[in-house]
């Protein structure tokens, strides 16, 4: 798959998850974990910055998986 479009969909589906309470949260995270050396520090940066301003990050559960996202790109 061409980077660009990991990329950009890896944006869009954060950005479908975020405020949700569902399973597609802990995929979500899978992913990033799994393809974090496939983004670029430019989607990163747009990932962190749209969970840091999402008002409700879910139950415990999702937010907890939020924060493992973040600790990961933060990290990387």
């Amino acid at each position: 798959m061409d980077k660009n479009l990991l990329n950009a969909i890896t944006v869009y589906a954060g950005r479908y998850c975020l405020g949700r309470r569902t399973y597609a949260i802990d995929d979500y995270k899978k992913w990033i974990l799994e393809n974090i050396d496939n983004l670029n520090d430019q989607t990163k940066q747009v990932i962190i910055k749209d969970i840091e301003n999402t008002k409700n990050l879910g139950d415990n559960c999702d937010r907890n998986d939020w924060q493992t996202i973040l600790d990961a790109l933060e990290i990387k």
